[in-house]
């Protein structure tokens, strides 16, 4: 399993919707995940940052094969997923994925 972190960086005026649409992501836990499994995401954890002029999102992702995971999200018909491209596009600009500095794993 690897992890990434893309940041996204937020259009101005729109940390709000995003912190709403993001709970309410969450909320819909029961579609999110399997939709999730189906793209090959493990897990995703995301963090809202701000550096006093903008806003981002921190979007901390974890799959076995990233290419495979991101091929069948930009190509899924799940209605959760077109929603999710749908809002990020309207709500931020194209995240870049931030270089990993340290991987560390514990054998469970």
């Amino acid at each position: 399993m690897k992890f990434r972190c893309i940041r996204m960086r937020l259009h101005p005026g729109q940390r709000e919707r995003a912190v709403e649409w993001m709970h309410g992501f969450g909320e819909r836990a029961d579609t999110a995940v399997p939709a999730m499994r189906q793209n090959g995401l493990r897990h995703e954890v995301v963090f809202l940052e701000s550096d006093g002029q903008n806003d981002y999102l921190l979007m901390v992702q974890a799959s076995d094969d990233f290419d495979a995971t991101s091929r069948s999200f930009l190509h899924s018909n799940l209605p959760i997923d077109r929603e999710a491209l749908q809002v990020l596009g309207e709500i931020g600009e194209r995240g870049s994925e931030l270089p990993v500095l340290v991987e560390l794993h514990v054998d469970e």
